[in-house]
């Protein structure tokens, strides 16, 4: 009986394992080049943002300027743009509370 869960515990680790570096060698392509912001973004714009601002904006890219300010651009629908402008603030106040620093310095909105 103990071999049989030792045998069952290691295929789990194993199976883990493998899938895990899988994964990992699937997404590299996506992320290469990318900085933590940007990859964090990529990965976790719903976490970020509440569902009715994350519904109305697209996320496209996150620059970094020479002298160091970091800038998010988003896609907006021109029938949500007064909105979301609007809400521009609150959305720089989720994203410092999300990375637990100011890691946006600016949000541009682009329309669609």
């Amino acid at each position: 009986m103990a071999d049989r869960e030792e045998w069952i515990s290691n295929k789990k680790k194993n199976f883990e394992n493998s899938l895990g570096s899988l994964i990992a060698e699937l997404v590299k392509p996506h992320f290469a080049g990318k900085n933590k912001i940007e990859t964090v973004f990529l990965t976790s714009f719903q976490k970020i943002f509440p569902a009715d601002i994350s519904s109305k904006i697209k996320y496209l890219k996150v620059a970094s300027s020479k002298n160091g300010k970091t800038t998010l651009y988003l896609e907006v629908s021109t029938k949500y743009m007064l909105e979301i402008t609007h809400l521009k603030d609150v959305m720089m106040e989720k994203i410092s509370i999300y990375f637990g620093y100011k890691a946006v310095d600016e949000i541009i909105f682009k329309r669609i």
